[in-house]
């Protein structure tokens, strides 16, 4: 009964690692593949249409990998996305709040950097002149988390298709 517990931990602290692991090295992997947008992003220009399709191009990677777990019938990664998209927004909106004191901002620019830089050139699309930028986070903390969780389900349902097709239902 113990060891069956300890392995039943052992896999849920397994699965958290992995996918926060998978969760960085897609944000690392799109700022490296589109890493000549750096300058216009810190340097606050208006974003352009190459950095619209980076923004698409990391939802979409979000997407393959919601339906690659949801295939799998990986049950803990909707918890696993919600925890992962809260916490970082919770850090960034804690940071914003705590600007003034400046005490946050080492926390702030890391996050930043994995969590809004890949999305920057949603911008291109939605934000208009003089809206309020924490709702701009908002949104694209949304979509990203929205981008996994509709993958999942998407995943799950290819897969009920694949065994209803196969069981000639």
């Amino acid at each position: 009964m113990k060891k069956n517990l300890v392995d039943g931990t052992d896999r849920k602290r397994k699965f958290i690692v992995v996918n926060t692991l998978v969760a960085l090295s897609i944000s690392i992997s799109v700022l490296l593949i589109f890493s000549a947008n750096f300058g216009l992003i810190f340097m606050g220009n208006i974003p352009t249409f190459s950095t619209a399709v980076e923004a698409v191009f990391f939802l979409v990677v979000w997407l393959f990998y919601g339906m690659v777990m949801g295939y799998m019938k990986k049950n803990g990664f909707i918890k696993f996305i919600s925890f992962y998209w809260g916490i970082s927004g919770l850090i960034v909106i804690i940071a914003k709040l705590m600007a003034p004191i400046g005490g946050f901002a080492i926390i702030l620019i890391p996050v930043w950097l994995i969590i809004f830089v890949p999305t920057y050139g949603l911008e291109y699309f939605m934000h208009p002149v003089g809206s309020p930028e924490l709702l701009y986070g908002v949104i694209c903390l949304t979509l990203s988390w929205s981008s996994g969780a509709i993958g999942y389900l998407l995943g799950r349902l290819l897969r009920k298709l694949r065994v209803n097709t196969l069981a000639g239902k």
